[in-house]
């Protein structure tokens, strides 16, 4: 609570202040999908009830969507 308190009146974001809310960050190896190349990244907070992220498969589903639409609006450029 003390380090929640420090920060109630922040004007600005500062890496010390980043740094003190996250615990741990675990880089997996890299995949290939359709011939591109993924990195996870899973970043450990530790702090509780500040943010919640969606499950991991919403997540992946997401991403999958934007990059395929990503994808066909490089193709129909000329």
């Amino acid at each position: 609570m003390q380090r929640i308190k420090q920060i109630t009146r922040l004007t600005r974001l500062i890496p010390e202040i980043v740094y003190g809310f996250i615990d741990k960050i675990v880089v997996s190896k890299p995949d290939k999908v359709d011939g591109k190349r993924y990195q996870r990244m899973d970043i450990h907070y530790n702090t509780v009830g500040l943010w919640v992220a969606s499950g991991l498969e919403e997540l992946d589903r997401e991403y999958l969507i934007y990059y395929r639409v990503m994808q066909k609006r490089r193709k129909k450029t000329a």
